[in-house]
């Protein structure tokens, strides 16, 4: 988390490494997508589902790039969490409409770091139920 340093030095070391790091992708491959999928129930959130499988290392999610929309001109709420207890990391809310239909929306993530080994949840919901998003998350290391 930026500013845990004891020092001014290690403040900034935070800071940069927030501005500048290598981002990974997941999935990484171009033939497989995050789906993320609605509660049934109108404006209601879903059950917790896994989003990112366990990764061997401390993460930071830097963004939530979504690629497709099932309904348009509808909003949408989705809620990040890890771990058993579904600790927090982020929330945002994104709508697609025809003006931006074809552009990626990105929802920048500043949460504190995943630990390692622990699973990546989310949970959303929309004004149309079980309306779904697709794409992909980035990622860095806290090392």
């Amino acid at each position: 988390m930026i500013g845990q340093g004891n020092s001014n030095n290690e403040i900034l070391q935070d800071l940069l490494k927030e501005e500048q790091h290598e981002s990974f992708l997941y999935p990484d491959t171009t033939a497989e997508v995050l789906t993320l999928t609605a509660g049934a129930v109108i404006n209601t959130f879903g059950d917790w589902a896994q989003l990112i499988p366990a990764i061997s290392e401390a993460v930071y999610i830097s963004s939530i790039n979504v690629e497709t929309a099932s309904v348009i001109d509808k909003a949408y709420m989705v809620e990040l969490s890890y771990g058993a207890d579904k600790t927090i990391i982020t929330r945002f809310r994104t709508r697609v409409s025809l003006a931006n239909i074809g552009f990626i929306k990105v929802a920048s993530v500043r949460a504190d770091v995943v630990p390692k080994d622990e699973i990546i949840y989310y949970r959303m919901m929309c004004e149309t139920g079980l309306a779904t998003l697709t794409g992909h998350a980035r990622y860095f290391y806290n090392s």
